[in-house]
């Protein structure tokens, strides 16, 4: 699979990691490391996960953010996000926004490819693969437009919905966005993907949908990515970076496999363990990791560590929003209604999009612009995962002709 092209917009921006070194025998890192009548008003100032040159722009009753960090080379993050209104509306009208992101620049201007062309680019966006699905007819001369894209890509999804099918290319996504193997059945890719292709999926029906277990309620308890992120702060660091595109603290010896044993909980134990010089970065990982905290090691549920109560109780700290949580169950849907995450998922979805998509004659990527768009049209749908890719189909930078030889 190709590259993307440098303008590809990449959210997170790498800092250095503060060093964290203690004589108190911290482990390695763990491995692999639609609408109602009258929304909420939005209140998270969702400025600081993105990085940024000069912090965030406050939420309509928020403080102004703390401000993200610059990259190494000056690179610049998004400035702030804004929370508006919430996902109402009345009268049949599309639903506001409840998310207002900065509007970017350098928007497409190129002309399309023909039908034939961005056939195949959504083909190995949703199906991993070239071949045409059956019965889809594309001309080899007219111009793709991005209603015909949109309606291509929902007929797609709609097969492998009335079929109970995989659709292969979100199972590719997921498995990348999890940071797990592809190939093996029955990963959370597998078990999960099923539930986007639905047309009513949305981002609370991926963190949240109740499963067979009373205790397992979205992707995040599934007990094999637990198994794969065993500690706390492996789990956190996931959280942090994955779903909301904080920036990465890189391989800071942050897994707590040495602490598995002990007097107290796991939580316990690795407050004990830290030193000042580890609290940069395991104020950025831990308190999404102690969400978690009712699943072990080998993520089995759990409701006492060590004959003492779990306690799974947080605050995420910048650069994440604040939210509080008591759980992941309760810290779940947040996210999955968080101006930030919604923006990060959007990113990951759209470069997996793109690296599908690009074909011999065509370096593809996408701009500023057209992330924001998307994520605004993915807001505005109530998070729904179908329009998500619809919006991802249909961006000028998708449907660009072939570059010049």
């Amino acid at each position: 699979m190709k590259m993307l092209s440098a303008r590809v917009w990449l959210l997170g921006v790498s800092i250095a990691a503060a060093s964290c070194v203690s004589n108190k025998g911290l482990g390695q890192l763990d491995p692999a490391d639609a609408s109602g009548s009258a929304g909420a008003p939005g209140k998270e100032d969702a400025s600081a996960p993105m990085g940024g040159s000069g912090g965030g722009t406050a939420g309509t009753a928020g403080a102004a953010g703390t401000g993200g960090a610059v990259g190494a080379a000056g690179a610049v993050g998004i400035a702030g996000v804004t929370g508006m209104g919430g996902a109402g509306g009345q009268g049949g009208a599309p639903p506001p926004s409840r998310c207002d992101y900065p509007p970017g620049a350098g928007q497409l201007t190129a002309p399309a490819a023909t039908e034939t062309v961005i056939l195949g680019r959504i083909a190995r966006f949703l199906n991993d693969s070239a071949d045409v699905p059956a019965g889809v007819t594309a001309s080899q001369t007219t111009a793709a437009t991005p209603a015909w894209a949109a309606g291509i890509a929902t007929r797609i999804l709609d097969d492998h919905a009335a079929q109970a099918t995989e659709a292969p290319g979100l199972v590719r996504f997921l498995s990348s966005w999890l940071k797990i193997q592809a190939a093996a059945s029955g990963t959370p890719a597998h078990t999960w993907v099923g539930k986007l292709v639905d047309p009513n999926a949305t981002l609370t029906t991926l963190f949240t949908a109740k499963t067979s277990d009373p205790h397992r309620n979205g992707i995040f308890t599934d007990s094999q990515w637990l198994s794969m992120y065993t500690g706390i702060s492996g789990r956190g660091q996931w959280l942090a970076e994955t779903v909301f595109c904080a920036p990465s603290v890189g391989s800071v010896p942050i897994g707590l496999a040495p602490l598995s044993s002990g007097p107290g909980t796991r939580r316990q134990r690795l407050a004990a363990a830290l030193t000042p010089n580890c609290m940069g970065c395991h104020n950025q990982t831990d308190p999404a990791g102690f969400s978690l905290e009712h699943f072990d090691e080998r993520g089995a549920y759990r409701d006492t560590d060590n004959g003492k109560p779990v306690d799974s109780t947080g605050t995420l700290l910048p650069p994440l929003p604040g939210l509080t949580f008591k759980s992941i169950d309760d810290l779940a849907p947040q996210m999955a209604t968080s101006c930030v995450v919604a923006l990060c998922f959007t990113n990951s979805m759209m470069g997996d999009a793109f690296a599908a998509a690009s074909d011999m004659s065509a370096d593809l990527g996408f701009t500023k612009q057209e992330a924001s768009q998307v994520a605004t049209a993915f807001a505005s749908s109530n998070f729904s995962i179908r329009a998500l890719m619809k919006a991802i189909v249909s961006t000028p930078s998708f449907l660009r002709g072939p570059a010049s030889p």
